[in-house]
């Protein structure tokens, strides 16, 4: 079967085919996977079939959107433009550190062989799925959806993150209520950021690279995940959803004066 690209005009189509996508990965996770009853959690075979699974079903999200951009004529980039674009990538730095990000490098690269490349194999995983399917398909319909809003960066970028959020509740078959709350929590604030450096670079492979750093870490094969104080949450994730809404903000300015500009 081939697959022909949705035209963006088409955006309700878009969001049918992401709710599709998703639900594809669902069963998966939720009734194909635990099937697979020999197959270790964390082994080489497991982490291969979830490869194979989120690589395939990225490539569909590809071949929906490929080739496309948010934006008819690149606008002209202001200067405040530069500086929360640079402040997008302070924070990410920032949050390598405050996370611990480098440290479970070391951490992974110690494992036995097998393990650290199944480590790789799901934040791989990870990384080309949900960047393709949230900031690529879905951003993408949410774009068009709002394409007549003065606001349209910043409400489609932060409603793309919250549902970047609420599809971390699917960890719920193998997560606590209380640690995937915390997971739908700062994956939300992350998604602020990462659907503003997609809007302002239109480029989707750095936005991989960077949630596969963030994945790339020791837990990443085992079912579940370790809770942190919310105190220390909030402390760093609310700031950077902040950091993220400003940039959504300012490069909608750029947008508003670009289109003032054709208009006159």
């Amino acid at each position: 079967m081939q697959i022909t690209n949705i035209p963006k005009e088409k955006w309700e189509l878009r969001l049918a085919a992401a709710i599709a996508i998703f639900t594809v990965f669902s069963v998966y996770e939720a009734f194909l996977r635990p099937l697979f009853k020999n197959i270790e959690e964390g082994t080489l075979p497991s982490s291969t079939l979830r490869l194979a699974v989120c690589a395939a079903l990225a490539g569909v999200c590809f071949l929906i959107i490929r080739g496309e951009k948010f934006f008819e004529t690149r606008p002209k980039i202001s200067v405040k433009t530069r500086v929360v674009s640079l402040l997008l990538w302070l924070t990410f730095a920032a949050l390598y550190f405050l996370c611990n990000v480098i440290f479970n490098w070391i951490d992974v690269v110690q494992l036995s062989i097998d393990k650290t490349i199944s480590c790789f194999m799901v934040a791989v995983s990870a990384g080309l799925f949900e960047e393709l399917l949230v900031r690529g398909l879905i951003l993408s319909a949410l774009m068009e959806a709002f394409k007549n809003s003065r606001h349209r960066l910043l409400i489609a970028g932060s409603l793309s993150a919250v549902i970047f959020g609420i599809l971390h509740y699917l960890n719920l078959l193998f997560m606590p209520l209380s640690a995937t709350n915390q997971q739908v929590f700062y994956a939300t604030a992350l998604g602020i950021v990462l659907a503003g450096l997609m809007l302002r670079y239109q480029r989707l492979w750095p936005l991989v690279l960077i949630h596969f750093g963030f994945d790339f870490q020791p837990f990443i094969i085992q079912s579940g995940s370790a809770e942190n104080p919310w105190g220390f949450l909030l402390a760093v994730f609310v700031p950077t959803a902040v950091v993220g809404a400003i940039a959504l903000y300012v490069m909608d300015k750029d947008m508003q004066i670009a289109g003032s500009r054709q208009t006159d």
